[in-house]
């Protein structure tokens, strides 16, 4: 696994330090399995488009549509689509890296606390080492339960 790719799989990690929002963490991890497994491979496919559109518009919100949250979300939209058809994995990794920067300057307060570094730490590697197995042997539909229930449980932070 390529250094980028641990970095992006790693900061969701993040999500396991709201334990006071432990709840709403079970919600949407445990919704994202329920509501995702039943269905085909396709059809989870665009769910977890629409879930990296919606997570990314506040990126693309930072970089060219500050106070326009419906230009940030067709531009997230425009490039999350075009990354897929085009599997485009070297633009998608700028991005991602980019995205996982903010997400780690938003949350370095959490992760910087006592034993939190620890914990952020084990749930970083431990990320890192099983999307890693799971890219190997092509096991999209964990990634794609994965990924949403990250999107959810960080839109519920809002």
């Amino acid at each position: 696994m390529r250094a980028v790719d641990a970095f992006v799989a790693a900061h969701g990690a993040t999500d396991i330090l709201f334990t006071t929002r432990f709840p709403k963490l079970i919600l949407a991890y445990g919704g994202s399995s329920v509501i995702l497994t039943p269905l085909p491979p396709s059809t989870r496919t665009a769910a977890f488009l629409v879930a990296s559109t919606v997570h990314f518009r506040h990126d693309f919100a930072k970089i060219v549509a500050s106070g326009r949250p419906r230009v940030a979300m067709f531009l997230a939209a425009i490039f999350v689509v075009a990354a897929a058809h085009a599997r485009a994995m070297r633009a998608m990794r700028v991005f991602l890296f980019f995205h996982s920067v903010q997400h780690y300057i938003q949350h370095r307060h959490l992760i910087l606390e006592s034993w939190n570094v620890i914990v952020f730490s084990v749930s970083a590697v431990a990320s890192v080492l099983c999307a890693e197995r799971l890219v190997a042997h092509r096991r999209w539909l964990p990634l794609q339960i994965v990924v949403v229930g990250h999107v959810v449980f960080t839109e519920m932070l809002r």
